[in-house]
Parts: structure tokens; C-alpha cells; sequence
């Protein structure tokens, strides 16, 4: 939540309830749980994407949260023993 400032990763809305955790690349596509690969999104926008690729300007985003983020978050990983691979 702090990473992404209590925002939904897709429609940027303030995370209150029905928060769950979406592979941003799916689960049906990359079935590896990988920590850099989780975003936070509403349950309604998380169901809305289902199964597919994010649009491309979350996957910019994407990619921006890894390059500015990703050591910190992978050391966040670690200290949860959460398995991640940044690149």
C-alpha cells in the first residue's frame, strides 16, 4: 500500500475495501509468483483485467515502478522471504 500510496494500480482510486493482489503479467500467462509481479488493485479492476495484458500505459507504469522502486521493494521482498526477480 505504501509503494503505491494506497492507490489502485489500475484506476489509480483509493484503496479502501475489496483491495486484493493481481499478477500484473497473468498468472495463465507466467505461472510463477514473483513479488515484482504483484500490484495492488480494487477487486472490480482486478476482475476487469482478468486475464490479460494491461493496457500499455499501466505497463509503462509498470516498468517505471521496477526501475525507480525495485531495489527497495526487493529488499522489502526479502525481508518477507517473498520470492521476487526484478529483472
Amino acid at each position: 500500500r505504501d509503494q503505491q500510496a494506497n492507490r489502485c494500480f489500475y484506476c489509480d482510486g483509493t484503496l479502501r475495501n475489496q483491495v486484493e493482489v493481481d499478477h500484473f503479467v497473468p498468472w495463465s500467462t507466467y505461472q510463477v509468483d514473483l513479488g515484482h509481479n504483484f500490484v495492488l488493485a480494487h477487486a472490480a479492476c482486478n476482475s476487469d483485467k482478468r486475464e490479460t495484458l494491461a493496457a500499455v500505459k499501466h505497463l509503462e507504469r509498470w516498468m517505471r515502478r521496477l526501475v525507480d522502486h525495485g531495489p527497495a521493494m526487493g529488499q522489502a521482498f526479502d525481508a518477507a522471504r517473498l520470492v521476487h526477480d526484478q529483472h
